[in-house]
């Protein structure tokens, strides 16, 4: 330095150290120094730090180095820096004044942020100099740890990223060199750097971040030891005694990772022991940090930690939702990040099994993440992945279902509009995405899913709106190429919707364009009836109604002028968008109805399709079929077909472009299409063709003539859409050109084709010409033998030419009948019906005509399609035979034929155009050799009884006639009557006159109705789709209804398969019980079974033969056979089981019967198991009230009382008969019921006394009189009291109850024999229960109807029946009371030993809620029994004993019976069997005793007992059999329909299904034919 500047320094020194100096003056030499001391070069001379010597002695005076100002400190701070500069390495001051020198610095860095300030400079200034000159490193050497601290966070604190580079790289300088130079870095300036890696904190700028990243890659060698040791304390002992940094561990990671990954080396590997930890908070970090270390851009991190990435993939299935949630979105990050990576695949793979995880959130996450990916590009993720995507439209969570919804709706317009831009290649694999989206019109479970809902997203969602039409149309056509038909029938659904709105929606504007002439009142219901149509289009129809309503109100023309524009078809697709807009405006986004308008505006459009749509179509034709894309030219054409037939008037306009396109000679498939388009909306173009009419007319008959045969369908169509008289004219001079021409075999198939067509369009002239057509085809065309015979035809598609245009023909007569309007029945139908009735024979017209065998059953097929396309129509005209054979197909030889008429009968009926009794085709393949065949029928038959029962209940909830029987013949077990009929008559049927010795005739009738049985009463599926899940269905009593109401009638076409079928019937029997055995059911069946009468009849009034369960069982036909049976139908195994097998299925068949179950229940409880105890209290406690099968509600309710029970008992331990009505009839049968009873009576009461609880030991004398008791119980009616006998069971043993019956007592007079008693066949039985009986009959193997006649020994009686023969008298008052409480205390009986549930047992505080007490009246009615005389049944001694009632423990439930032999006991009547005591009249007396139950009435019948009564004794004398009624088809008054109760006679109360007719008989209703007097009488007794 020179001397001038030495002597400067000097005189500034010595200023400076005044005293007196002020503010002004000091900042002025400070400024002065600050501007000498950089000149000063370091290592000066001695001279140069002599002269710098009072400078450096002035600054450190208090008074300037505590200078208060901030100028005066800075600029102090500058001329320190720049002193110990010079000075360096030389300390200027000793360690105390460093260390305020160092303070002053470091405060000065707090203004480091004011870039802005005049001061700025200095402190970059000074912050550059401790950088260069290392100063910092003396803070170390001071120990200045609290200082360097705040240096560093001032340093983070105040970075900026505006700062000049050189703030940031001094910053950076000084930092790593107090961490370099640091002998121990201090964890809380370690803390500082990692806490400034976080840049996801909000308290850390990307500055700071920035400058902690250059630090730790300056000081990362340094730092790694002390990093590593951080990291590895806190992940294996979870916490760092030091560090505050512990719970951002894994943020620091991943962030070192980003800086300086070589530190990690150690640490990451331990992160493997973190994703298996139990603590799911653990896990969840561990799985981002890894997600987004393998997601990080350029570096292979799954590569290099292998294993860590196999664990990290394993947490896809965690347990915890939270981690599997995690795991998607780490996976979208890592295949966004590096979707063509090695790793891509497997973690694509494992989202792919994510879309069937359990929890619905993870399912929809995976959802979102794979559409996510598709979209950014859609190369990235595989076709099966986003088809399996889409599978999440019918996921069991709606929310799931409408968000993949939007998730491909959105990757589907994505789709289309980076091809439109060019940036994608159209790609037909994506086309598929629109398909899905339709065939949600399907979910019933989520309204947004109907088709109004659906219209919105094909219209504003899958299409973006910029897409112009030609665009559309391109993608159009291509996805509708990849619909199948449920696709287009959904969508057909969601343009019929849209339809109706717009038609609706004009209807409403004109109404209100005339709602000032019209009567308000008047309009107001038009426009609600208008609104309610209209606002079903809408997905929540009430709120539409309401928005309807008030738009109605508004006064803005405008908004009514934009709903007429888009209602427009001439509206263009820009001129829609701008009226929709504009409306909307009008609206305000804010109105509460914006949306609502926005729909509306949406739904009155053609957006979705107009005719620049179908313009636009055309073009694209005329392009792909000059491309040759003949695939694409077909869905072209298609799509319009779709569209012009509920538009047509879209194709007005286009009509040169489509007479174009046909008039050229291209592609007969262009041809085809066209035409097709003309026939649809030919209408709409009609009067722009006039021109060109004669033309196209010519065009279109040569179509009819030459073309294919589709091509003719259409053309003739085409012809009566296009012409002003809907073709008669021009269709009358194509039908002569057909008719005449039809001897020349010239494009045979096509004329035969157009002549159909002509029938069906146009009637009139077709009945022209009729007789020639029918000539023709039977006397020429179906009389014609196959060409080249000789040749051997093993192939089905090897038909003869000659066998394919009798198939034509056949068609043609069949379509003849089946106009497509004003249809009306002709005669020749029975000719008709004639020809296919020989066809189906023998597969010719004649037996002489030559055919092969593959010919033949090409025309079986044939006849039988036909005979179910006239069924649609004509089913009440297709006799029985021919019906019987149509159905008989499912057993042709051919199994070609068997599996394509399955195919149809199955589609017809799945489009409830058939009759449901075609549904026994089913059945018919129980026993078909191909495999596919049977496990079709049995998916068809599941599908079939799930549908029709849903339809009927559907039915029964909108019926008006709540009556049973009326509904009855639209559910599936219906078909049972016709399937027994075709049974019956199948030509393999054993002769009834000669029974056979060999059982295994009956065995394919057997399983084929074991089949149609086993899907009624277990619905057994394939377990495929919806169709099948186990619905508690209670049919059985209707099922056993149906086969024991057509056992009393006759066959109505051969009289001889009467017994054939009353066989079937007991088969069914059997089947029944025993598949039923294990189900829940009500009781009996309430209603009646209707029959058509085209197949039954009622049977002669003196058939007096047995109608019993079991009755026309032949006798080859044992126990043992059924066994077998049912064994190979389980076990599929053609040889008998083993005889543990055939004792095992024994004993299946033999619990079908109540009676049995209950025996074996009394049996086992005697062993003491605790099953078996539950088992029997099962059968003694439950009671279950009878209800209406298939009613909507419970109406006659009945209750099988305790005294039904033990009556039943009494029969089954003696084996006794009860007396019949016709004594005629049960003396024939006297002599076989007294044998049954001497082989079984011994045997079974040893063995049931053997089993009872005894409350006292009977008498020796009662012991050896005990059987002559049991007999003098029954003949007997007793007078005066008893002698009782000292035992008595405390329980009652209760039996099972066969279902559809009803226990009656028959006591008779001393001058009476023991008689059985025969079932009177009327419309509702109720039967007997069946006795437990013994296992065996006398003469060694017992037979089935052994079995049915031990269990039915007791006979069914109907109810009807019984009730004819009440005693005479009435129920006043008095006995009203009593009967309410008979009912009250009497048990309930599970029907057909089939318990529903265990009845509970109630203690005290749960009287209130027993069944028994379920009203106040039923309380006081027991309370009224006081003072009463009843009979109290013991069966020990197997007699009744009378005693009265003398009081009643309401608490308890208990009442107290004082007998006539002075006993008295308290009994609680509910657990007991017992019977109230009323006086009947002298003249009664022999009349059969009616069991209290059905003195009972049911809920919806107590306030009409008395009537009831009267009733009954006017017509005690009526003891005639009652056949059932059998519905008639209206061409006979045998058996007219019934009024239905309640409701005016007439068709409306009358049943139609098929030629099924039959509702209920009504109360009270009279008949004045002689030959309907039974069903006079038996209205009576309703």
């Amino acid at each position: 330095m020179s001397k001038q500047g030495e002597l400067q320094l000097a005189e500034i020194g010595r200023r400076l150290g005044s005293p007196s100096l002020t503010k002004d003056a000091s900042i002025k030499l400070l400024k002065q120094l600050a501007s000498l001391l950089p000149e000063v070069e370091q290592s000066s001379s001695a001279s140069t730090i002599q002269a710098l010597k009072p400078c450096m002695d002035a600054l450190i005076l208090p008074s300037i180095l505590k200078h208060k100002d901030k100028d005066v400190r800075v600029l102090v701070a500058t001329c320190l820096s720049e002193i110990m500069r010079i000075r360096a390495p030389d300390a200027p001051y000793n360690d105390d004044i460093l260390q305020e020198i160092f303070q002053l610095i470091v405060s000065t860095f707090q203004g480091l942020d004011e870039v802005a300030s005049p001061a700025f400079a200095r402190r970059v200034s000074i912050l550059d100099t401790v950088a260069k000159v290392k100063t910092c490193v003396l803070m170390l050497d001071l120990e200045c740890d609290d200082l360097i601290h705040e240096m560093f966070t001032i340093f983070f604190a105040k970075v900026r990223e505006d700062h000049p580079q050189n703030v940031f790289t001094a910053m950076r300088t000084i930092m790593a060199l107090v961490l370099q130079e640091s002998f121990e870095i201090p964890q809380p300036l370690l803390d500082q750097v990692l806490s400034n890696l976080l840049k996801d904190n909000r308290a850390v700028s990307a500055a700071a971040h920035n400058l902690a990243v250059a630090v730790v890659q300056s000081c990362a060698e340094k730092l790694e030891t002390y990093i590593q040791r951080l990291l590895t304390s806190v992940m294996l002992e979870g916490k760092a005694p030091d560090s505050v940094l512990h719970g951002d561990y894994h943020d620091i990671i991943y962030e070192i990772y980003c800086c300086a990954p070589q530190m990690l080396l150690a640490v990451i590997p331990n992160l493997s022991q973190e994703i298996l930890t139990d603590n799911v908070d653990v896990r969840l970090k561990a799985v981002d940090l890894l997600g987004r270390l393998f997601s990080f851009p350029g570096r292979h991190v799954a590569q290099e930690y292998r294993q860590l990435f196999s664990e990290f993939l394993k947490r896809f299935t965690d347990k915890a939702v939270e981690v599997r949630l995690a795991m998607v979105e780490c996976s979208r990050k890592c295949l966004m990040a590096n979707p063509m990576g090695p790793e891509a695949s497997e973690i694509l793979s494992a989202l792919n099994e994510r879309l069937l995880d359990f929890d619905d959130k993870v399912r929809m996450v995976v959802v979102k993440a794979i559409c996510d990916l598709a979209k950014a590009n859609f190369k990235w993720v595989p076709m099966d992945v986003m088809k399996h995507v889409a599978d999440r439209l019918r996921d069991k969570k709606i929310f799931v279902r409408k968000d993949t919804l939007q998730n491909l709706t959105e990757v589907y317009a994505t789709y289309c509009t980076k091809c439109y831009e060019g940036s994608a290649a159209p790609d037909q694999e994506f086309e598929w995405i629109p398909g899905k989206i339709l065939r949600c019109c399907y979910d019933k479970d989520c309204k947004e899913f109907r088709p109004q809902g659906i219209e919105i997203v094909l219209t504003d969602e899958l299409f973006h709106s910029e897409l112009p039409v030609e665009e559309r149309v391109k993608h159009w056509i291509a996805m509708f190429s990849n619909f199948d038909k449920n696709d287009k029938k959904a969508l057909e659904r969601v343009l019929s919707q849209k339809k109706r709105l717009q038609q609706e929606m004009q209807i409403f504007l004109s109404m209100r364009q005339k709602s000032k002439e019209e009567d308000a009142s008047e309009l107001k219901k038009k426009i609600q009836a208008s609104s309610k149509v209209i606002a079903a289009s809408f997905v929540d129809s009430v709120k539409a109604e309401e928005n309807l309503q008030k738009l109605f109100q508004m006064k803005d023309n405008n908004i009514f002028k934009a709903l007429g524009l888009l209602l427009t078809p001439g509206t263009t697709f820009d001129q829609s968008r701008a009226a929709r807009v504009d409306l909307l405006k009008r609206i305000g986004e804010k109105h509460p109805q914006h949306e609502f308008m926005r729909i509306l505006a949406t739904k009155c459009s053609f957006l979705l399709f107009g005719k620049e749509h179908v313009i636009a179509v055309l073009k694209e034709v005329k392009s792909l079929n000059a491309a040759g894309n003949k695939e694409l030219v077909a869905a072209s054409l298609s799509l319009l077909v779709e569209f012009s037939g509920l538009f047509p008037v879209l194709v007005d306009g286009a009509e040169n472009d489509l007479l174009s396109l046909l008039r050229e000679d291209g592609d007969d498939a262009v041809k085809e299409g066209v035409v097709h388009v003309l026939a649809k909306a030919g209408s709409s173009i009609r009067d722009r063709i006039t021109d060109v009419g004669s033309s196209l007319d010519l065009t279109l008959e040569n179509l009819c003539l030459e073309g294919s045969r589709k091509q003719a369908k259409y053309a003739v169509s085409a012809i009566a859409a296009t012409t002003s008289d809907s073709g008669l004219k021009a269709l009358s001079v194509l039908y002569g050109r057909l008719v005449d021409s039809l001897e020349d075999n010239n494009h045979l198939a096509t004329k035969l084709q157009s002549l159909s067509c002509i029938a069906q369009n146009a009637m009139p002239v077709f009945e022209t010409r009729e007789d020639e057509i029918i000539r023709f085809v039977v006397r020429n065309l179906l009389r014609r033998n196959s060409v080249n015979l000789e040749e051997k035809k093993s192939n089905w598609e090897s038909k003869s030419k000659e066998t394919l245009l009798k198939i034509y023909g056949i068609k043609t007569l069949v379509k003849s009948f089946l106009p497509n309007k004003d249809a009306h029945l002709r005669q020749r139908l029975k000719g008709l019906c004639g020809v296919l009735l020989k066809l189906l024979q023998s597969g010719e017209i004649h037996e002489d005509v030559q055919s092969s065998e593959i010919d033949k059953a090409h025309l079986r097929l044939a006849a039988a399609k036909g005979v179910l396309r006239l069924s649609r129509k004509w089913d009440l005209q297709i006799p029985a035979q021919l019906f019987h054979l149509t159905v008989l197909t499912a057993q042709d030889p051919s199994v070609q034929v068997r599996r394509q008429f399955l195919l149809k009968a199955n589609q017809y009926l799945r489009e409830h155009a058939l009759s449901n009794k075609y549904a026994s085709t089913f059945a018919l393949s129980a026993a078909d050799s191909a495999k596919d065949v049977l496990t079709h029928s049995k998916r068809c038959l599941a599908e079939f009884v799930e549908t029709s029962r849903r339809e009927a209940r559907l039915r029964q909830v909108s019926a008006s006639v709540q009556v049973e029987g009326y509904l009855l013949p639209y559910h599936p077990e219906y078909v049972l009557v016709y399937l027994l009929h075709v049974l019956a008559h199948h030509p393999s049927f054993p002769a009834s006159d000669e029974p056979p010795e060999d059982a295994s005739v009956f065995e394919p009738f057997y399983r084929q109705l074991s089949f149609f049985l086993r899907a009624l009463l277990q619905q057994e599926t394939d377990g495929r789709g919806e169709v099948g899940k186990k619905d508690e269905v209670d049919n059985l009593p209707a099922i056993l209804e149906i086969f024991r109401t057509i056992k009393r009638t006759e066959d109505a076409t051969e009289t001889p398969r009467t017994n054939n079928i009353h066989l079937l019937c007991d088969i069914g029997l059997v089947l029944a019980k025993d598949l039923g055995r294990k189900k829940s059911y009500s009781g009996a069946y309430p209603g009646e079974v209707p029959l058509p009468s085209m197949f039954y009849k009622a049977p002669d009034l003196a058939d007096v033969s047995p109608k019993i369960d079991g009755s026309h069982l032949p006798a080859c036909l044992t126990e043992d056979v059924f066994v077998h049976f049912h064994a190979a139908i389980t076990t599929r195994l053609p040889q008998p089981s083993s005889p543990r097998g055939q004792k095992r299925a024994k004993r299946n068949i033999d619990e079908s019967s109540s009676d049995e179950v209950a025996e074996d229940c009394q049996r086992n409880k005697a062993d003491g198991t605790e099953e078996a105890v539950a088992q029997s209290r099962e059968i003694e406690n439950l009671g279950v009230s009878s209800k209406l099968a298939y009613g909507k509600k419970k109406t006659q309710q009945q209750k099988l009382t305790l005294e039904d029970n033990e009556i039943a008992k009494t029969l089954d331990d003696d084996s006794q008969e009860v007396t019949s009505k016709s004594d005629e009839f049960a003396k024939a049968h006297d002599d076989e019921a007294d044998n049954l009873q001497e082989a079984t009576s011994k045997s079974v009461m040893n063995e049931k006394l053997a089993t009872k609880r005894k409350r006292g030991r009977p008498t020796k004398e009662s012991r050896e009189n005990q059987a002559s008791d049991r007999k003098r119980a029954l003949k007997d009616k007793g007078t005066g009291a008893p002698v009782r006998k000292q035992g008595r069971s405390k329980k009652n043993s209760k039996i099972g109850i066969q279902e559809g019956e009803t226990l009656v007592h028959s006591p008779r007079s001393s001058e009476q024999k023991e008689h059985t008693v025969a079932e009177v066949p009327v419309q509702t039985s109720r039967s007997l229960s069946r006795k437990r009986g013994s296992s065996g009959s006398v003469g060694g193997q017992r037979t089935l109807l052994d079995i049915f006649q031990s269990d039915n020994n007791h006979t069914s009686i109907s109810r009807d029946s019984v009730e004819q023969t009440r005693p005479e008298e009435t129920v006043s008052g008095r006995k009203k009371e009593l009967l309410q409480a008979r009912r009250a205390a009497e048990p309930v009986s599970s029907p057909g030993g089939t318990p529903r549930r265990s009845a509970k047992k109630l203690s005290v505080k749960d009287v209130d809620k027993s069944p028994s007490w379920k009203n106040e009246e039923d309380r006081e009615a027991s309370e009224k029994l006081v003072g009463c005389r009843i009979r109290v049944w013991w069966p020990l001694d197997k007699r009744f004993y009378e005693g009265k009632v003398t009081s009643y423990d309401p608490t308890k439930q208990k009442h107290k019976v004082l007998y006539d032999d002075g006993d008295e006991e308290t009994l609680r009547l509910v657990k007991e069997r017992w019977e109230l005591v009323v006086e009947i009249s002298p003249a009664k007396k022999d009349l059969v005793a009616v069991a209290p139950s059905l003195l009972t009435s049911s809920s919806n019948q107590d306030a009409n007992q008395d009537e009831h009564l009267k009733e009954l004794e006017a017509d005690e004398d009526n003891t005639s059999q009652i056949p059932p009624k059998v519905a008639s088809n209206g061409s006979t008054e045998d058996f007219q329909s019934q009024a239905v109760p309640g409701e005016a006679t007439g068709a409306d109360n009358v049943n139609k299904l098929g030629d099924v007719k039959g509702v209920s008989t009504a109360e009270g209703t009279s008949n004045t034919q002689a030959n309907n007097t039974w069903r006079s009488r038996r209205r009576k007794v309703h």
